[in-house]
C-alpha cells in the first residue's frame, strides 16, 4: 500500500520534476567499462556538474532511481540540499548514505559497469550532449532508453525506496 501510494505520488509529481529541467536516460553498454574509460568519464563529469553518472546495477531499479531524483529536487525546492550540486545530492539518495565519499563507492561507475544512468538537472540539451562525449570517448552503447514514471512494484526496490525515504528524514 506504501508502495503505491509512493509510485501514485511520484507520477503525480512528475509535472514537478519535468519544469525543474531533469532528464534520465539508461545507457546499456556494448562492453563493460574499462579503468581507462571510468577516468575519462570522470573527467568529463567535472565539466558538468549539473549531470550524474552511476552504475544502473547497484541502483536497484528504476522506481528507485525516480524517487530519488524526486527527493533531491525536494530537498532543492526547501533550500535544505546537502550537496551543493543536485548530481551529488542525487547520489546521495540513489545510494542511501549521507557521507558523498560512502555514495560514490556505492553506486559509483568503475571498471566492469555495463549500465549506465545519465541525469541531467540542466536540460535535455546537456543530457544529449553528455552522452554524444561519451560516443567521442569511444563508447558504444547497444541500448539507451529513457526512465519510465513508474514500474511494477519490485521487493529489493521497495526496500530501497524505504531506505532513501529514511535518509531523506534523518
Amino acid at each position: 500500500m506504501i508502495v503505491m501510494s509512493l509510485c501514485f505520488y511520484v507520477v503525480k509529481e512528475l509535472a514537478v520534476v519535468e519544469q525543474q529541467s531533469f532528464w534520465a536516460k539508461i545507457c546499456t553498454l556494448q562492453n563493460p567499462l574499462s579503468i581507462t574509460e571510468t577516468k575519462e568519464i570522470i573527467a568529463l563529469l567535472q565539466n558538468n556538474p549539473q549531470i550524474a553518472v552511476t552504475d544502473y546495477e547497484k541502483a536497484n531499479g528504476d522506481r528507485h532511481v525516480v524517487a530519488s531524483i524526486w527527493n533531491a529536487l525536494r530537498r532543492a525546492e526547501f533550500n535544505d540540499m546537502r550537496a551543493r550540486t543536485m548530481a551529488v545530492e542525487f547520489i546521495l539518495y540513489v545510494s542511501s548514505e549521507t557521507q558523498i565519499t560512502r555514495a560514490l563507492k556505492k553506486v559509483g561507475i568503475g571498471q566492469n559497469t555495463r549500465k549506465l544512468i545519465v541525469i541531467s538537472f540542466d536540460g535535455e540539451k546537456s543530457l544529449n550532449l553528455f552522452i554524444e562525449g561519451l560516443d567521442a570517448l569511444g563508447l558504444r552503447f547497444e541500448k539507451i532508453r529513457s526512465i519510465p514514471p513508474c514500474v511494477d512494484k519490485g521487493e529489493k526496490e521497495d526496500l530501497a525506496i524505504e531506505k532513501s525515504t529514511l535518509t531523506n528524514a534523518k
